[in-house]
C-alpha cells in the first residue's frame, strides 16, 4: 500500500515546516505517490525540514495497527541515502522516532508485522511465511529457486529472532543482541529453530 501522502502534507504543514517542501509533497501527491527515487526531485531545504520529512515518513511506514511493508522501508531509505545520510546516521534516526533499530523495523517488515507485535504474533507469522519458503518445498526446482528460498527462510528465522529477543522485557529495542549471531551461516528449519541459539521459552 503507497504511503498516505496525504498524512504526510498535512503532518508538515502541522508542523511549519518549508513551503517549498509542503508544495513538493503536494505535487507528488498530485501525481499518485511518492517515488522511490524522490530524494533527487526534492528542492533546497534546510537540515530540520529533511529531518521533519523523514520523521513524517517514517510515522507512515511504521504504525501500532497496520503492518510494516517493505516497499515503504525501501522507499524511506532510499529517500534517507538521497538526502545524503549515512547507514549510521539512520540507524540512530530510527532509533530516536520509533525507539526501536532498524534492524527491528526490517524484521517487522519481513514478517509483515505492526509495530506493537505479539510474541504470539511473531511466532504465528513466521510460520506462516516459513512455510511458503522452506527449501524442501522447492527441492525439484533449479539451483537457483532452491537457494532463493534458502536465503528467504534465512531472512525470515533473523527477523524472529530479533523481534522475539526485543520483546522480553529485559531487552532494550537497540540492544546488541539484535547484531548477533552471524545468522547466514546458521542451519534453518520451518519454525526458524537454530542449533547456535537457546530454545526460547513460550512466555518469553
Amino acid at each position: 500500500m503507497p504511503l498516505d501522502l496525504t498524512e504526510l502534507r498535512d503532518y508538515l504543514r502541522m508542523n511549519r515546516a518549508d513551503p517549498a517542501l509542503v508544495a513538493w509533497v503536494q505535487a507528488e501527491l498530485d501525481g499518485g505517490e511518492l517515488m522511490a527515487d524522490a530524494a533527487g526531485q526534492l528542492p533546497t531545504i534546510a537540515y530540520d525540514d529533511c529531518e521533519l520529512l523523514l520523521a513524517g515518513v517514517l510515522q507512515l511506514v511504521a504504525t501500532p495497527a497496520m503492518p510494516v511493508e517493505q516497499s515503504d522501508v525501501q522507499q524511506f531509505l532510499a529517500l534517507c541515502e538521497g538526502l545524503g545520510f549515512d547507514d549510521a546516521w539512520i540507524d540512530g534516526f530510527v532509533a530516536t522516532q520509533l525507539s526501536m533499530s532498524l534492524e527491528a523495523l526490517t524484521a517487522l517488515a519481513w514478517l509483515r508485522l505492526p509495530t506493537r507485535a505479539t510474541t504470539e504474533q511473531i511466532t504465528s507469522a513466521h510460520r506462516r511465511m516459513a512455510k511458503l519458503y522452506h527449501p524442501d518445498r522447492v527441492t525439484h526446482l533449479a539451483d537457483e529457486f532452491q537457494e532463493l528460498a534458502r536465503t528467504r527462510t534465512r531472512q525470515l528465522n533473523r527477523a524472529r529472532e530479533t523481534l522475539l529477543a526485543i520483546s522480553k522485557p529485559t531487552s532494550a529495542l537497540t540492544d546488541d543482541v539484535l547484531l548477533e549471531p552471524d545468522w547466514e551461516d546458521q542451519p534453518t528449519d520451518v519454525d526458524g529453530v537454530t542449533e547456535a541459539l537457546e530454545p526460547l521459552p513460550d512466555d518469553a
